[in-house]
């Protein structure tokens, strides 16, 4: 239960942020208005925005302490021309997994191959 508690206060904080840096007024003036203007639907169509970028930011985040958390084992392997298939077969998985949450797709969406060939960039 206490993961979950963190959880949700990481989330308020991520949120609270995002909500801090893109604020109703923002929102409002996008849409041309002002923020006594904006419709019930508008002001909650603002909080399923911010919820999204925060979870989305989350996510990311996640996926970057994996790739942080592992980056010598994976990088020495993809970077060593001397590394075996199996090597090679053991760190792509986190790899691509971690990249895919950075990203923000389905392991499944990114080509077979993604990682090795943008590892140099990544």
């Amino acid at each position: 239960m206490e993961q979950f508690d963190s959880t949700i206060e990481q989330f308020k904080i991520v949120r609270d942020g995002i909500a801090e840096e893109f604020s109703q007024e923002d929102y409002a003036n996008q849409l041309g208005k002002t923020v006594d203007q904006l419709t019930d639907t508008e002001l909650v169509a603002y909080d399923e925005l911010i919820d999204q970028i925060a979870k989305k930011h989350i996510k990311m985040d996640s996926g970057m302490q994996d790739l942080s958390e592992n980056w010598e084992t994976w990088n020495k392997v993809l970077t060593d021309s001397n590394s075996s298939l199996m090597d090679i077969q053991e760190v792509l998985p986190g790899a691509t997994k971690a990249i895919a949450k950075i990203l923000d797709v389905e392991i499944d969406a990114l080509p077979a191959d993604f990682v090795q060939k943008n590892w140099d960039v990544i």
